[in-house]
């Protein structure tokens, strides 16, 4: 996968917090972080509540226990809350749209890539963190995902975690089965 490197989070998280108050009062849904970003699919160059959200999970997982990016992160939110759920419910709906389109691209696919797969399904991730950031917005799309979600399990042979074995304690079994496995 990617060489993980928590010191590149931190940037990454003060960067986006450098930027989160314009991105969040903009009527923009992407907000351009820079050069220094992109070529990682888990540091890509346009900040989004779900890119800023993944990213701040597996700082989580990988980063000392003295960092302090979240903090800013906490209040932006608390601050602009509003501002903070529409931007994940226009997100949400992109990657409803782009998570429903791999399943419809696995079920017709003989043999679906697992590299696709492993950097596709960064969508079904950030759905289940906007889940738990924001589970009031969750109602309108639950149906939807629960039925992508079958079909999924259907698709995919359970087996160990398929990103890197870093980020393992911040993404339980249970909540991401859909990282435990590849596509049949």
């Amino acid at each position: 996968m990617v060489n993980l490197i928590w010191q590149d989070f931190e940037r990454y998280l003060t960067d986006s917090c450098d930027e989160l108050e314009s991105f969040l009062l903009s009527k923009s849904n992407r907000w351009p972080l820079g050069d220094n970003w992109g070529g990682n699919m888990f540091l890509p160059e346009r900040m989004t509540i779900g890119n800023l959200l993944l990213a701040q999970k597996i700082h989580s997982a990988i980063a000392p226990a003295h960092s302090n990016v979240a903090n800013c992160i906490d209040r932006a939110k608390r601050k602009w809350s509003s501002a903070w759920e529409d931007k994940i419910e226009q997100e949400w709906q992109e990657r409803m749209r782009l998570w429903n389109y791999v399943i419809i691209e696995m079920r017709k696919a003989e043999e679906y890539p697992a590299s696709y797969y492993q950097n596709e399904v960064r969508n079904r991730v950030i759905q289940e963190l906007f889940a738990s950031d924001s589970p009031e917005l969750l109602g309108e799309f639950k149906d939807q995902l629960n039925a992508l979600d079958q079909l999924l399990s259907v698709l995919l042979e359970p087996g160990d975690f398929i990103w890197d074995d870093e980020m393992i304690s911040e993404f339980d079994r249970q909540t991401f089965w859909y990282l435990y496995g590849e596509p049949r």
